[in-house]
Order: C-alpha cells, then sequence, then structure tokens
C-alpha cells in the first residue's frame, strides 16, 4: 500500500513537470511578435515657390499708340467705329519653381493717365463732357478712357511659348491659369499686353477726330496696373484617384 503510495506521488509530480514545461513551449509558440527599438523617418516638404519676375519701379512701356488714320465718315462709322490696335508687349513672366503646381490668378486694373512729365494727369474736364455737337471746356476722364483698352494675352503649348505671335489665347482679367511642376526647368507663364485706341465715332460722330486730337495733344501715356496671385494647385504625392 505504502508503495503504491509512493508510485501515485511520483507520477503525480512527474505530470506537475511535465505540464509546467508544455506551458513553458505553448506560451512561448503562441505569444504575439514584439520587439522593442528605436529608429528615424524623414518627410520632405513639397516646395512653394512662384515668382514674379523682377519687380520694376517704372511701368513697363508697352509702345506707342495712336488713333486709326481713316477719315471719319458718318455713314460707316458711326455703327462700325475707327480702331487701331498696337504690338504684344511682354508685360510680365511668371515662374512656378515648386513642387506641386500653381493657380495663377491675374487682375488688370483701371487705366489712369500721365503727363509729359510722366506725373498723373488732372486736366479733364467736369460735368457731361464734350456731346456730338459741342465741345466746353475739356472732354471728362470717362470719355477719355472709353477711346483704350487692353488685352493680355499667353500662348504656346501649356501656355509657355515665350514668342509674341504665339500669344494667341485671351487672358481675361481675373481668369486664372495653372502652372505645371517643371522636371528639369521651372514653368513659365509669358503675359503680352496690348493696347486699343477705338475712335469715339458712336458717341461722338463729327467731333470723335477732335476728342482724338486732344488726347495727343495733351496725354502721354497710358497706366495700368496687374496685380497677380498664385495658390496651390495640386497635391504631392498624388492623392488616390486623382
Amino acid at each position: 500500500m505504502v508503495k503504491k503510495k509512493r508510485i501515485v506521488s511520483k507520477l503525480i509530480l512527474a505530470l506537475v513537470v511535465l505540464t509546467a514545461i508544455s506551458c513553458c513551449f505553448l506560451g512561448s509558440t503562441f505569444a504575439r511578435y514584439t520587439s522593442d527599438g528605436t529608429g528615424k523617418a524623414t518627410v520632405a516638404v513639397a516646395k512653394w515657390d512662384v515668382s514674379f519676375g523682377e519687380e520694376a519701379e517704372e511701368a513697363v512701356a508697352l509702345g506707342m499708340i495712336s488713333p486709326d488714320d481713316t477719315e471719319y465718315d458718318a455713314e460707316t462709322h458711326k455703327n462700325a467705329p475707327r480702331s487701331h490696335t498696337g504690338d504684344k508687349v511682354l508685360v510680365a513672366t511668371i515662374t512656378n519653381n515648386s513642387d506641386v503646381d500653381a493657380d495663377v490668378t491675374v487682375t488688370l486694373g483701371t487705366i489712369g493717365f500721365v503727363n509729359a512729365e510722366g506725373e498723373a494727369f488732372t486736366g479733364f474736364g467736369e460735368g457731361a463732357g464734350w456731346s456730338a455737337s459741342s465741345k466746353t471746356d475739356n472732354p471728362t476722364q470717362t470719355q477719355v478712357a472709353g477711346l483704350f483698352s487692353i488685352k493680355l494675352w499667353y500662348g504656346g503649348e501649356g501656355a509657355l511659348d515665350a514668342e509674341a505671335a504665339a500669344a494667341n489665347t485671351e487672358l481675361k482679367s481675373g481668369t486664372t491659369v495653372t502652372l505645371g511642376v517643371g522636371s528639369e526647368t521651372p514653368v513659365e507663364l509669358n503675359i503680352y499686353a496690348e493696347v486699343t485706341w477705338t475712335s469715339a465715332d458712336a458717341l461722338l460722330e463729327g467731333n470723335s477726330d477732335a476728342l482724338d486730337s486732344w488726347v495727343g495733344k495733351n496725354i502721354a501715356g497710358l497706366t495700368s496696373t496687374l496685380t497677380f496671385t498664385a495658390v496651390q494647385g495640386s497635391e504631392t504625392p498624388v492623392a488616390s484617384g486623382s
């Protein structure tokens, strides 16, 4: 009887030991993989760099402009006023040096006038100004401003062509153009301006030539401002599904 108890005790002890060993192996086998350590990660920030050309202290010269030299004809020009358009002149170069697209908006300001000294012209008349039958005092600034219009142009594939002859897409004030990301060279937008002088034939009829002549004697130049704004137009890396 004592022998049997000893044998049972040894078996129980062996079973306990085997169970403990099994638990160790099982615990090791089914444990979740874990590891500790330290490391570094870096992320580059996409560059944002849009330049609007060199800032000039003087206004860009648009060349000379004169009225059409055709003689006024009441029957013809009352409904089709005479006009003359000057050459396209490069007025701005916008460059996108960024790592993302740039949506550039160009706004053209109102037209102003300067005298021979380059100062703002102040000799305009007041009131209603000139009419088709009378000329009292000087014409108003509104009448003179009505003679002139400025158009902006760009051209070439992707709006990158620098030649005036290829600048055949009108860039209306407030329009937005997207400049892509350059590969080896920055992406540029060359903007050209042209001035048109349209005689006031529809309003002043026979006095339209007199108004053109008054401008030629008193106004030395036109002024205007171009305002540029650029905002981010793409993301990098490209968003999924884009």
